[in-house]
């Protein structure tokens, strides 16, 4: 990708959205347009941590003895 940035005001094709490569930005093409995702913030980091508390135990249930589960 150039040093240019990115032209979120027009219409993206899939090959042209595709050409751009990996980005340092997170985005999406929906519809012909580019999506900046924003950075999550506090909040949805916790909430992340407080699921992955609830569903571990859940899923360590459920796991086959010898297969790998951080």
């Amino acid at each position: 990708m150039s040093d240019q940035p990115l032209d979120l005001s027009r219409t993206w094709t899939d090959s042209e959205y595709l050409a751009l490569g990996e980005l340092d930005i997170r985005t999406e093409l929906i519809d012909g347009q580019i999506v900046v995702s924003p950075t999550p913030n506090r909040a949805h980091q916790t909430i992340a941590v407080c699921l992955l508390a609830a569903l571990k135990p859940a899923a360590r249930a459920v796991v086959r003895p010898g297969s790998s589960f951080g």
